[in-house]
């Protein structure tokens, strides 16, 4: 007796499983896994570059660019990219392309998302001289692409062009008075050495044994 209930509860899980791979069409249902893992390609316009010249030298999908250009034909017309401006394309595993960022001017950045309906594209404007206070967040740590781990990204451009920030020439702000310097050097001692107990963390190399 045991032995037959146990064979048609496990027919009836089975068919329970079975049908709903399937739907009252007849038509099966596949769930595709969500890709996780992106990476992003990140450039500079050429002179005389176009979109299909990027596509193609990073072989990317050309029926995606076309659906890319359609989604953006209302907002902003991609058939001319102006040299010295930038863009970044986020693609996954299967290198098909999740989004698409260029920067129009100055002003505005052009970006366009896939989603369940198609590409969607939107213009946004730049905020520039936007004042924070202290303890505001400004960013967030994480690591996508090729990144061997946590990082903020940060980046000085002058005319749309990266910069090393060392090598600018900043305008100096006001110096600490005489009279919080004292205040000032015992409160950068203290950061120090919180900093100083941190332990640095530790990268396994592969290919390596622990008797080398």
């Amino acid at each position: 007796m045991k032995k037959i209930l146990l064979t048609v509860s496990t027919v009836f899980i089975m068919f329970i499983i079975i049908r709903s791979n399937f739907d009252t069409t007849g038509k099966q249902s596949i769930t595709l896994p969500v890709q996780k893992n992106c990476r992003q390609i990140c450039g500079t316009v050429e002179k005389e570059e176009t979109l299909f010249d990027i596509f193609k030298r990073y072989r990317l999908d050309i029926g995606e660019l076309l659906k890319i250009k359609e989604a953006s034909a209302d907002i902003h017309r991609l058939k001319e990219l102006y040299p010295g401006r930038t863009y970044k394309i986020v693609i996954d595993d299967n290198n098909n392309v999740n989004s698409f960022t260029y920067w129009i001017d100055e002003d505005n950045i052009l970006t366009i998302t896939r989603t369940d309906s198609g590409f969607c594209a939107e213009k946004a404007c730049v905020d520039y001289e936007k004042r924070i206070q202290q303890g505001q967040v400004i960013g967030y740590v994480g690591s996508t692409g090729l990144a061997t781990g946590p990082h903020l990204h940060y980046q000085l451009d002058i005319n749309n062009k990266p910069v090393n920030p060392l090598k600018v020439k900043i305008p100096q702000g006001r110096s600490i008075p005489n009279t919080l310097s004292a205040p000032f050097r015992k409160f950068k001692n203290q950061m120090d050495n919180q900093l100083a107990t941190i332990t640095p963390p530790y990268f396994a190399r592969a290919g390596t044994s622990s008797n080398n």
